[in-house]
């Protein structure tokens, strides 16, 4: 369940002067990093081609932090008549939950970006919007919510490490799971014995470097890589932050 209380929704409407805007029109009052859950635009127009809502965020299937700011956001568009804004619906779970729309010239473009909080476990995110032709679409995405083991929060250019126990004599390893390249590199890993005896468990280190602003979450997890069909032993997840 969502930690803020729902609310009934409700539409504040900022009226853009240009012609034709694009999400591009939005780029001021939805000013923010783009985080990786985003992952790319979604068509969830349901089959009506003139009217389209795309970039959800979080991404359908994505993975975000549990009990951190996640930013939800969605962009609508119509080819054809304006926007129904009053119609405009966004569900989290199921539950409405107000969001601030910003709106373009002759309400052709409509987008909205918040952050809401979610605890651990599985979250849904649907969007309906109409439009005065009479044309309905409807986008849906779910996303997975898990605990933070470790926070980092870095400059562009800081290095860090993650440090875990492990010994690779039990045949267990770590796995480091996918990040956001645009916003760290790997630059070494290496595993240090704790003992001079053969099989002495020891810290396993990863040296990451803050290579570009933004937002990224990943999960080592610590098994035998043979045991696939077994849950891992351990799991370890991070979220980094990095500023300009």
């Amino acid at each position: 369940m969502l930690k803020r209380p729902l609310a009934i929704f409700s539409v504040v409407l900022f009226l853009l002067p240009l012609a034709g805007s694009t999400w591009a029109d939005f780029a001021e009052p939805l000013a923010g990093t783009r985080p990786a859950w985003a992952g790319p635009a979604a068509d969830g127009s349901g089959g009506q081609a003139r009217l389209t809502i795309t970039d959800l965020s979080p991404a359908d299937g994505a993975t975000v932090p549990a009990g951190q700011d996640v930013t939800i956001s969605a962009f609508i568009a119509s080819e054809s008549s304006a926007i129904d804004v009053a119609n405009v619906r966004v569900l989290l779970d199921g539950s409405p939950t107000q969001v601030q729309l910003h709106v373009g010239s002759r309400v052709l473009r409509v987008g909205f970006t918040e952050t809401r909080v979610f605890d651990p476990g599985e979250h849904t995110m649907t969007v309906e919007a109409s439009n005065f032709d009479g044309d309905r679409a409807t986008a849906t995405v779910t996303f997975r919510a898990v605990p933070v083991d470790q926070e980092v929060t870095a400059n562009v250019g800081d290095q860090f490490e993650i440090v875990l126990d492990a010994n690779p004599s039990t045949g267990f390893s770590w796995a480091v799971g996918d990040w956001d390249e645009s916003v760290l590199e790997l630059k070494s890993s290496d595993f240090v014995p704790g003992g001079a005896l053969p099989g002495a468990g020891g810290p396993a280190h990863w040296l990451f470097v803050a290579k570009g602003p933004g937002r990224t979450l990943f999960t080592l997890e610590y098994r035998r890589p043979w045991e696939t069909d077994k849950p891992p032993a351990r799991t370890h997840t991070v979220y980094v932050s990095v500023g300009g």
